[in-house]
């Protein structure tokens, strides 16, 4: 067997997920590796010479403060590449509105969705 694994685009409730999703596509879409439209498509595009087999939805759950998640959307490649590129911080275009979205509760509870494509070699 092979499986590849990784993990696809937080959610957390609908607004915060609009405002990072607007991050995401409409800031830094262009700033992203190519090879990102795998994970976007959940490696189902990637070349896999193997024998698809079933998996369940998974997602691994945290407990994140605001300044968490921020710390992790530094963290992103096309953040980076934005900031190399523009020479200012691409987050500080949504963080008003990521606050507002976040709201007063101090901890939220961020999913990551699994991406598992498993496949065994061909007969």
């Amino acid at each position: 067997y092979i499986v590849v694994t990784g993990y696809g685009n937080l959610k957390i409730n609908l607004q915060i997920d609009q405002v990072i999703h607007f991050l995401y596509e409409n800031i830094l879409g262009s700033y992203w590796y190519p090879e990102r439209v795998y994970v976007d498509n959940e490696y189902q595009t990637i070349p896999f010479p193997f024998q698809d087999e079933s998996v369940p939805a998974m997602n691994n759950s945290f407990h994140w403060s605001f300044s968490h998640l921020m710390g992790y959307l530094h963290t992103w490649s096309a953040v980076r590449h934005y900031q190399q590129k523009n020479g200012n911080n691409p987050l500080e275009l949504i963080e008003q509105d990521l606050k507002k979205a976040w709201g007063e509760q101090e901890n939220r509870e961020v999913r990551f969705p699994l991406i598992l494509r498993v496949g065994k070699i061909k007969e």
